[in-house]
């Protein structure tokens, strides 16, 4: 599909010398609004950031720009972008992303579908800090083993052990904390959650509620199947659980 993506600089461009680092900000070319947790790398690299609420992200490449470099940008509901970056504009780079709507196997998804019911849930839950989405294109182009490889890699998780029935225990933000892992809705060990690699899964969730850190992972048969029945995502209230929720000392 053919689709029109922009970018501008907004900043003056930055003194010559080398160019280590990349910095801008994505948003929604509808409404000009940030646009949270866009996947954003540099080709050829394993550099990588998730902007914030902001809409900002920040690149620290470790090396000068080599001439031809691409920089891709996805999101969850957006057209993905590859823009060719230009040496002396890397600094205050705005990226403007497309909304689409989401497509399933070709299909374009009725406004029930069930990824976009989830998508109510994570925008209609009152929490300290906003849930997380990571779309296909970023999961499918992530270059970790697993999906709690990923997610440590974005957030900063850190495995420090196991808990009761096989559960994870995280250092996430100087805390070791259990860690709710879940596919498809239904709660699953570490040891099985960690045999599926990211690009195995449509959808991946981060929620941090008041009782638990969670990770839930959906594939795209799921989605597909949950749409066509039309079920709707359980309130976290009430989702089944399979790890104790206490922090570990």
């Amino acid at each position: 599909m053919a689709c029109l993506l922009a970018a501008s600089a907004i900043a003056p461009p930055p003194a010559t010398g080398q160019i280590s680092q990349v910095r801008g900000r994505v948003v929604d070319g509808s409404n000009g609004s940030a646009v949270l947790s866009a996947f954003v790398t540099v080709d050829g690299t394993q550099v990588y950031d998730l902007t914030d609420e902001d809409g900002l992200f920040v690149l620290d490449l470790g090396r000068e720009l080599p001439p031809n470099t691409d920089l891709r940008v996805s999101a969850l509901g957006y057209l993905p972008l590859v823009l060719s970056l230009d040496a002396t504009h890397t600094d205050g780079i705005v990226v403007t992303l497309q909304p689409r709507p989401i497509w399933l196997e070709g299909i374009e998804a009725e406004v029930g579908s069930y990824q976009q019911r989830l998508r109510v849930r994570r925008n209609g839950t009152q929490l300290r800090r906003r849930p997380l989405a990571i779309g296909r294109e970023a999961l499918h182009s992530h270059w970790a083993e697993n999906v709690w490889d990923m997610a440590g890699s974005l957030f900063g998780f850190s495995f420090e052990g196991y808990s009761d029935y096989g559960c994870a225990i995280a250092n996430i933000e100087g805390s070791r904390t259990v860690v709710e892992l879940l596919i498809d809705d239904q709660p699953v060990r570490f040891a099985d959650f960690t045999l599926f690699q990211p690009r195995n899964f449509a959808l991946v969730e981060v929620w941090r509620t008041p009782r638990a850190w969670m990770l839930q992972a959906y594939t795209q048969d799921y989605l597909n199947q949950s749409t066509q029945t039309g079920r709707r995502p359980p309130p976290l209230a009430v989702m089944r659980t399979l790890c104790p929720t206490r922090r570990s000392g």
